[in-house]
């Protein structure tokens, strides 16, 4: 039997995927309806991303089946069983049949797109108790040492001296674009500056300062210019991650839709030590993905009153639901951000609530406390509850 795709023009310049023809069988690669919604990246091609069985040959499929039909690997991942293989649409039916019938394949599924969360010592600081001047017992410290990875847009750096955000150009330590494939993550929005200064913008008395601001900070950049990025690409970060002995991740990015290769990277990411957290989403809908993973910690966002926010306040909501793991501040946060003389900018999210959690890790971190599960369990042990239910999901972050 034949099949074929037809491409699409779809909204904001995308493409989707029509598959006329017989359905596939829920294998290795799924069903028809599953590919129909695959994106299409800028060269017009479908990302496949593929995961191995463990104990597999040593040759990769991906390799071997993008030789005999013309398609490529994107990229190899080092620590997790697996690859991104970039494919023509009219080519996508053979490389799946071909996927679906290799024995070294677990599972082959579309790369999908996710979106970043938008919306003195900033209230958010001191509300969690990590003021430099008045910490807590638990907050003692300043994580110096410890290698914090923020997943997003990069780090904002100078284009003419390559001099990196002032504020944090004492803990930059380096990292990796995944969008553009090299070594220098330059930020050509905000977003990431943002979130890499709520965590460990210095306390240097200019600016602003962040919850834990000695940490080796490394930049991954995987979302664009417009905030967009792909699975696959968080993936490779966070097998980056793995290799490089980063301890905390942040993600300040999520999408509505599973995958089995990142809720796999996720969980793997666990199990060698590092505590990844979230952000959970700005619609007052679901939690999103990766968020929602038993492995990565979900956080929500509060505003200056410790009531999480919602859409009728503030014109935008968090996110809720049983994955929840913890809110912390969001709204109306100030930060570092890019394009001096303009180097830092309120934003409001659930973006901007995760890293307050990650850099509260990260100095948990810090006193020796080494294992994810226990940096989660010290910080849900240390909340504060807001009285309605005594429920985890409703206790916000307090060091």
């Amino acid at each position: 039997m034949k099949w074929w795709l037809k491409a699409v023009s779809g909204t904001l310049g995308a493409a989707a995927l029509l598959w006329a023809g017989p359905v596939l069988s829920a294998g290795k690669t799924g069903s028809a309806a599953r590919w129909a919604a695959a994106d299409l990246d800028d060269e017009g091609d479908v990302r496949v991303v593929v995961t191995y069985r463990e104990g597999r040959t040593a040759e990769r499929p991906a390799f071997r089946v993008a030789k005999r039909q013309g398609a490529r690997v994107r990229h190899t991942f080092s620590e997790l069983p697996g690859d991104v293989v970039k494919v023509r649409p009219e080519h996508l039916a053979e490389v799946l049949a071909e996927f679906e019938n290799d024995e070294d394949v677990a599972e082959a599924e579309p790369d999908r797109r996710s979106q970043h969360i938008l919306q003195s010592v900033p209230w958010g600081i001191s509300m969690i108790a990590a003021d430099p001047g008045t910490r807590t017992a638990l907050a003692t410290g300043d994580g110096a040492g410890v290698r914090v990875a923020v997943i997003d847009t990069g780090i904002w750096h100078s284009p003419s001296s390559g001099k990196i955000h002032p504020d944090l150009a004492a803990v930059y330590k380096g990292g990796y674009d995944f969008v553009n494939n090299d070594s220098s993550p330059w930020d050509d929005h905000g977003h990431g500056t943002h979130i890499a200064g709520i965590i460990a913008a210095a306390n240097n008395k200019v600016g602003v300062v962040g919850v834990a601001p000695r940490v080796s900070l490394y930049a991954l950049k995987t979302l664009d210019q417009f905030g967009g990025g792909w699975d696959s690409d968080f993936i490779a970060a966070i097998d980056w991650s793995i290799k490089h002995g980063i301890r905390v991740v942040n993600y300040s990015a999520g999408g509505m839709i599973a995958s089995t290769a990142l809720e796999n990277a996720c969980a793997r990411a666990r199990a060698a030590g590092i505590t990844i957290v979230a952000a959970a989403g700005n619609d007052e809908g679901p939690v999103l993905y990766p968020a929602a993973y038993d492995t990565v910690i979900a956080v929500g966002a509060v505003d200056q009153s410790a009531q999480r926010v919602i859409s009728a306040n503030w014109g935008w909501g968090s996110n809720s639901g049983p994955e929840l793991d913890l809110v912390a501040p969001g709204n109306e946060i100030l930060s570092a951000y890019r394009n001096p003389p303009n180097d830092y900018a309120t934003r409001s999210g659930t973006s901007m609530a995760a890293p307050h959690v990650a850099g509260a890790a990260a100095l948990l971190v810090g006193r020796g406390v080494s294992h994810p599960d226990i940096v989660q369990d010290f910080l849900e042990f240390y909340w504060t509850d807001l009285g309605r239910h005594r429920l985890k999901r409703d206790g916000i972050l307090s060091l």
